[in-house]
């Protein structure tokens, strides 16, 4: 209850280490209705308004049905709504690094994405806020519909009754694979397998919680990234914001 009113229970390093500028988290996603139906679709938005990534504010819009490129006007409303908060919050200081957690992205998708979402979008949005405004962008695009398995070799690793990869898991580099794709035959798993590294786009897969059944690691691609943020980085700021979900009041 704490943090849903805007109080602040614990904060992460973002990005590892601490970043002397301001930076705003904001995650979004998209929820279609029912394939026969007329409703529209709701983009929802939350950017995070402190450095840590554990206080922010949230806001809903509505757009055309089933359409997958989130609307210009969308955003256009959510950052002007978020950074006007941000800014708020902060004695009139803008985010000078912004982060996107894109959600509901889809296999193809991510050049269409990155040309009307960032370029034509959040670019655009931002200039009109104001028109010397450049932040440093980085943009992620994520999948949880990965069909990519990833099994421990040795049974020590094994977790639960599931017999899954332990919680945090990161597998990335040669062998990762994208969605929908067979990776090698056989991966030894390990607690981060990293084995190269993109300075433009890289992706892995992160299985951040713990499950009954086979564990459906997410995977993470990112398309853009003006903050230089690494790979080793980026997976544990995101692990760590896996774990700020806060729908339930049991860990």
């Amino acid at each position: 209850m704490n943090t849903k009113l805007g109080g602040e229970n614990w904060r992460i390093d973002v990005p590892l280490p601490d970043s002397p500028v301001p930076i705003m988290i904001v995650g979004v996603s998209i929820s279609h209705a029912e394939p026969e139906s007329t409703d529209p679709s709701l983009v929802g938005f939350v950017g995070s308004t402190a450095q840590g990534g554990t206080q922010y504010v949230n806001n809903v819009f509505h757009q055309d049905p089933r359409l997958a490129i989130i609307h210009y006007q969308t955003f256009k409303a959510a950052l002007q709504f978020l950074i006007g908060q941000f800014i708020n919050r902060n004695n009139g200081a803008k985010p000078e690094k912004i982060i996107f957690y894109r959600g509901g992205a889809s296999e193809g998708a991510t050049q269409a994405i990155l040309k009307n979402e960032l370029a034509d979008g959040i670019r655009k949005a931002l200039m009109e806020i104001d028109d010397t405004y450049r932040p440093g962008i980085t943009f992620i695009c994520s999948i949880r519909g990965s069909k990519q398995k990833y099994f421990c070799k040795d049974e020590k690793d094994m977790d639960g009754m599931g017999q899954n990869i332990p919680a945090g898991t990161v597998v990335a580099g040669y062998g990762n694979g994208v969605p929908g794709k067979l990776g090698p035959s056989k991966l030894d798993v390990v607690a981060l397998f990293i084995c190269c590294y993109f300075k433009e786009s890289y992706s892995f897969h992160l299985a951040s919680q713990a499950a009954c059944g086979t564990v459906n690691p997410t995977f993470y691609q990112v398309i853009h990234d003006d903050n230089e943020i690494e790979l080793q980085n980026c997976s544990e700021m995101t692990y760590a914001l896996s774990l700020a979900t806060m729908r339930s009041n049991r860990a």
